[in-house]
């Protein structure tokens, strides 16, 4: 199944770049739209690689859904095409950074420590 990205999700002041709406082809009812929540999306770039995102909430009465993307949608994917498929069968190619350890303190062995007291 496919749909089009609409939209970010976005109020008056703020914009969440990390969740889309898309309009889903064939779903015209809230309760069409229901039925794909949890199901993967992926949005493929021009340049081959993709990003993969979950279908998170119904968005509105006509068929629209929100999905959540790890790491943000740029501003060129509104308007593109997305594919939707079933849980768990669509995998990222772009590789996803994962946080690194904070720098740690690392005591020199054989020294000895100074203390407060004189």
């Amino acid at each position: 199944m496919q749909g089009t990205i609409k939209n970010f999700r976005r109020s008056v002041k703020s914009q969440h770049c990390t969740q889309a709406i898309i309009e889903l082809d064939g779903a015209d009812s809230k309760k069409k739209a229901a039925a794909f929540l949890g199901a993967r999306v992926q949005w493929k770039q021009k340049k081959g690689k993709s990003l993969g995102g979950k279908i998170i909430a119904v968005h509105g009465n006509n068929g629209a859904v929100r999905a959540r993307f790890a790491p943000a949608l740029p501003g060129q994917a509104i308007g593109d095409r997305v594919e939707i498929s079933e849980k768990g069968k669509v995998q990222q190619t772009k590789p996803v950074k994962k946080p690194g350890k904070k720098h740690a303190v690392v005591k020199k062995p054989g020294k000895a420590q100074k203390s407060g007291k004189k």
